[in-house]
């Protein structure tokens, strides 16, 4: 008898489980509420928001780690350009002038009256490789203009207040020192900025040359011939009857050396050359 009792009991709990386990299945198969998939597709539309702002986040980090890295790129280009320059005077033992990769021809007001034209700004490198101190004064320096002699006078007002840009970076004149007396020891360098304003207006891109002049000795730089050097411009003629020039420019393009460009495509069409294209 107790045996036949446990038996049953046994059963009796059995019977319980199962009923409640099917009890869940059901409650889980229940259909969900409205407002419950509203809180649902919520809650989704949240982690899909949280995503696309940690993926925006992500991408300017990408991007400011880039700028940072074209910007130490040009900084190595630079030091490099100046050792370059330096190696290659030692031998021929002279003053060395030139450009340190920022001037810049443009456009500006001087004077409140209205007055504007044309301007050139320059930062430039000195270096005297000479067995004797070199002195250079502002009169000394002088930039031809299609063949016009201009001088350096002090920058005007209106001109301080604006800005120029020189391979991406914006520049103010305010910022700028102009050009002052300088001695320089054997061995020694000196940069320095030069500007020169009231140039001729025109919309073509005028001969540049400068011209620096202290005692014993004559440095005159062809700015157009140098810009155009930087810009590191190859032509390949393509196709079955060359009517498709690809033009590489893996240097920089500027004010002056556009020139240069604009006088490439004007060749390339009294070659009937038909289609360009510009890898830059």
């Amino acid at each position: 008898m107790p045996l036949k009792r446990a038996r049953s009991n046994s059963i009796a709990v059995i019977l319980l489980l199962i009923f409640s386990f099917n009890f869940v299945l059901a409650e889980d198969k229940k259909p969900h509420s409205t407002e419950d998939l509203i809180k649902k597709m919520n809650k989704q539309s949240q982690q899909i928001d949280l995503l696309r702002k940690q993926h925006q986040r992500q991408d300017k980090e990408i991007q400011f780690v880039k700028k940072q890295i074209e910007t130490k790129t040009k900084e190595i280009e630079d030091i490099r350009f100046q050792q370059d320059l330096i190696s290659k005077t030692k031998s021929n033992q002279k003053l060395t002038i030139r450009l340190n990769n920022k001037y810049h021809l443009g456009f500006g007001s001087f004077s409140s009256k209205g007055e504007s034209g044309r301007y050139f700004v320059s930062e430039i490198i000195i270096i005297n490789l000479t067995s004797k101190p070199v002195t250079i004064t502002k009169d000394m320096v002088t930039l031809l203009v299609d063949g016009k002699p201009f001088t350096m006078k002090e920058i005007p007002p209106t001109l301080r207040s604006q800005t120029f840009s020189v391979n991406n970076q914006l520049i103010k004149f305010s910022n700028i020192r102009q050009m002052k007396n300088h001695t320089i020891l054997p061995g020694g360098s000196v940069t320095d900025w030069m500007t020169f304003t009231h140039l001729p207006p025109g919309a073509h891109i005028p001969k540049l040359h400068l011209k620096i002049e202290p005692k014993d000795h004559k440095v005159d730089i062809d700015i157009n011939d140098y810009s155009r050097k930087q810009m590191f411009l190859t032509i390949e003629e393509l196709g079955p009857k060359n009517t498709l020039a690809l033009l590489n420019i893996s240097g920089i393009v500027n004010t002056i050396n556009i020139g240069h460009l604009v006088d490439v495509l004007d060749q390339l069409a009294t070659k009937q050359i038909t289609r360009v294209v510009i890898n830059w």
